[in-house]
């Protein structure tokens, strides 16, 4: 019986909407031209974005191959466009000023300050172990100034 009503009320709604054109055109044809008006939206925003690179300044104070790796994968990023041409004084006035939205700053040292903070962590750990030998012997940090610098 319950099926008998469920039938006859699908059948009672088609009999109306096809009486009703506009009805027909808000149930069908509105979101279809919904979705092929947005696609057709956000397709041109991509293309608009797709050839467009943002502009960072990029200044390589190490010059070491870490360094070297970090500059090349930029470069080969479609996002990215590197400014080499700034000192680190004009690149922190030119991001603060909004004349650009970023600089990537690379002080001297960075791999070697890396190198030796890596190392003493890793012999902390390993004498914490109680692993210790003479070639993993604790060493302290020293309290060097280790300057990482990413203005944003």
């Amino acid at each position: 019986m319950l099926l008998y009503k469920l039938w006859r009320s699908f059948i009672k709604e088609i009999l109306l909407l096809k009486r009703d054109i506009g009805g027909i055109v808000i149930i069908f044809v509105m979101p279809l031209l919904l979705i092929v008006t947005i696609t057709l939206i956000q397709d041109s925003t991509f293309k608009n974005l797709e050839g467009s690179k943002i502009p960072i300044i990029f200044i390589d104070k190490d010059k070491s191959d870490v360094s070297q790796n970090i500059k090349k994968e930029l470069e080969n990023s479609k996002t990215f466009q590197l400014l080499t041409h700034y000192n680190e004084k004009s690149a922190r006035d030119a991001v603060f000023s909004g004349e650009y939205q970023m600089a990537i700053v690379i002080p001297e040292d960075l791999t070697k300050n890396l190198n030796s903070n890596i190392e003493s962590k890793v012999q902390t750990i390993v004498s914490s172990f109680g692993l210790e030998t003479d070639s993993a012997a604790v060493k302290k940090n020293s309290s060097k100034d280790k300057r990482y610098s990413f203005i944003f």
